[in-house]
């Protein structure tokens, strides 16, 4: 099974503001070549989404953007929208971008909320 691919369907990060809620969090750090932001988690991203460098695989510990998320599944979560519920903002997990939740794909690195977790963004 694919990360972020639950047995009942896809989850996605919505941002979490109280911090009373119970929340993840995911860690992010700069590129050590071109300064973007990216996840610290070696099995999401390996190189660079912005430049395509590697990046080091102990660069967790280089954290300096932590994001508080709340893992829901996306069908649950457009459907709650749809009967008048204010839209929340997921939580792009290759760079750290909050983004609108009826927006399919991260603003800054092109990834889809839903393939999120395979490989390189495709370049348009």
């Amino acid at each position: 099974m694919a990360r972020g691919a639950a047995l009942y369907g896809q989850r996605v990060p919505l941002r979490v503001d109280d911090e009373n809620e119970n929340h993840a969090l995911l860690y992010y750090a700069a590129c050590t070549r071109c300064r973007a932001m990216m996840s610290t988690e070696p099995d999401i991203l390996a190189a660079c989404w912005r430049c395509g460098h590697p990046q080091p695989a102990d660069r967790r510990r280089q954290a300096t953007v932590e994001r508080r998320v709340q893992w829901r599944l996306l069908e649950e979560v457009e459907t709650e929208t749809a009967q008048g519920r204010p839209a929340p903002e997921w939580a792009c997990v290759s760079c750290g971008r909050f983004n609108p939740l009826p927006d399919a794909t991260c603003a800054n690195c092109k990834r889809t909320k839903r393939l999120a977790h395979s490989g390189p963004a495709q370049q348009r």
